[in-house]
C-alpha cells in the first residue's frame, strides 16, 4: 500500500468483507455505522499533524466518485455514506464532505471483476476529472473509498487531483 494511503480492516476477513458486500450492494446503513468510529479515528490519527500544524486549513474528505451509470444502478454512492457517517462523530468543524469535488468521466469496469494486477492498475486511467471552481486548491483532501487493493482507483482519483493543483491528498479506505 502507499504511504499516503491508510485503511483500517483487512479485507480477507469474512465478517469485513460480508459488511463490505452489504454496504456497497444492499444500501446498509448499519454496515456503515460500524465502520464510521473505526474511520474517524484513523482519520484523526492519520491527519494529526495536519490537523495540529495546520489548525486552519479546511480538510474536504472528497467520496470516489461512482460513474453516471453504476451509481443510476446502485442508487447511492456507498462511499458517500461512510463520509457522511464518519464525519458526523468528528467535532472539528474543519472537516467536511466534498460529493461535488471529484466525478467520474468514463466507465470503467468494475475493479472488484478483474483479478490481474496490472490490467487493474490500467483500468482507470484518466477516468476522474475535477468540477471546475469546485475549490481552491489549498485545502487537505482526503479520498474515502470502500477498499483498496492495489490502490488503483486512489492513485487515479489522486492524479486529477494533483493536475488541478491540490497537493495535499490523503487516501483512507475501510479495507486493504
Amino acid at each position: 500500500m502507499h504511504s499516503w494511503v491508510t485503511s483500517v480492516f483487512a479485507y480477507h476477513d469474512f465478517r469485513v468483507k460480508r459488511l463490505v458486500h452489504s454496504l456497497k450492494y444492499k444500501h446498509s446503513h448499519g454496515a456503515a455505522d460500524i465502520f464510521a468510529p473505526a474511520l474517524a479515528d484513523a482519520l484523526i490519527e492519520f491527519l494529526g499533524e495536519e490537523t495540529m500544524f495546520l489548525g486552519s486549513r479546511p480538510i474536504l474528505v472528497v467520496p470516489v466518485p461512482l460513474s453516471k451509470k453504476r451509481f443510476a444502478k446502485r442508487g447511492y454512492n456507498q462511499a458517500e455514506l461512510l463520509a457522511q457517517k464518519m464525519t458526523a462523530r468528528i467535532p472539528n468543524g474543519n472537516i467536511r464532505v466534498k460529493t461535488d469535488l471529484l466525478k467520474k468521466i468514463k466507465e470503467t469496469k468494475p475493479q472488484v471483476d478483474i483479478k490481474k494486477r496490472s490490467i487493474r492498475l490500467s483500468n482507470l486511467g484518466d477516468c476522474f476529472a475535477i468540477t471546475p471552481q469546485s475549490a481552491s486548491g489549498g485545502e487537505v483532501i482526503v479520498l474515502l473509498d470502500d477498499v483498496t487493493t492495489t490502490g488503483a482507483t486512489l492513485t487515479a482519483a489522486r492524479k486529477a487531483l494533483r493536475a488541478a493543483g491540490f497537493h495535499k491528498i490523503y487516501g483512507l479506505a475501510v479495507a486493504h
